[in-house]
């Protein structure tokens, strides 16, 4: 409990020098862009945790998130898609290079347990 309260004195300590030194950090468009990159990320975070409650956890799992995410929002800001449509087309390059992947480790795998 220690531990957490004094992350958390930590992070009002910063939030507090840096609305010192810049007083548009408090403000309502800044705390929105905010909110909005949290809740972001705490997506990627949901998504990235399951993979490791799941025993999935590889080293491309961070690459395959910000391929995915960067996707995402390229398609929902740039190209002004609907969100259902951006959604669908982020996960499908995502999903085909994962499925490439263990294909090629599986048959990497079974080449080198056949000699």
């Amino acid at each position: 409990m220690k531990k957490e309260f004094g992350i958390f004195i930590l992070l009002a300590v910063l939030c507090a020098v840096t609305g010192f030194e810049n007083p548009r950090f408090f403000s309502h468009a800044n705390l929105i862009n905010m909110a909005n990159a949290i809740g972001l990320f705490g997506i990627f975070s949901l998504g990235a945790g399951l993979v490791i409650i799941t025993a999935g956890i590889d080293l491309s799992v961070g690459s395959m998130i910000a391929l995915t995410g960067m996707l995402l929002v390229m398609a929902l800001t740039e190209w002004n898609w609907p969100w259902p449509l951006a959604v669908l087309f982020a996960l499908k390059p995502g999903g085909l290079l994962r499925t490439l992947w263990h294909r090629g480790c599986r048959a990497g795998w079974l080449q080198f347990a056949r000699r």
